[in-house]
């Protein structure tokens, strides 16, 4: 499912990218900078509602479209191995095993040789 809502909000893109180039520029901006060249180039003559419609309903659907994929991600394939082995330190999996203490030995009785 994830895959294909990925699929989705790259058709979504190309659309978008393909409906704002078609519109005609409102003027100012770069088409003033341009002296107007853009508007021959990059879009059409006459554009009506429906582009400027489209673009904002695309908008919308890339937008939730991009929250689903949110949701539909699997923590669990996304984790590296690194979080991995966190999880299992936690867990207690992989903890190793103490290293027993070495036992105390008595301490060797110290004779006083000069107490004649």
């Amino acid at each position: 499912m994830y895959i294909f809502i990925t699929i989705v909000i790259i058709v979504i893109s190309a659309l978008i990218m393909l409906f704002v180039l078609a519109q005609n520029p409102k003027g100012g901006g770069a088409n003033a900078m341009m002296g107007g060249i853009s508007n021959q180039v990059l879009g059409a003559r006459r554009s009506g509602d429906f582009l400027e419609k489209g673009t904002w309903y695309l908008g919308i659907a890339l937008f939730a479209c991009c929250l689903l994929s949110a949701f539909l991600i699997d923590r669990d394939a996304t984790t590296n191995s690194t979080d991995k082995a966190t999880k299992e330190l936690l867990e207690g999996a992989n903890v190793p095993e103490a290293i027993p203490a070495a036992e105390p030995t008595a301490a060797p009785a110290v004779s006083d040789s000069n107490a004649n």
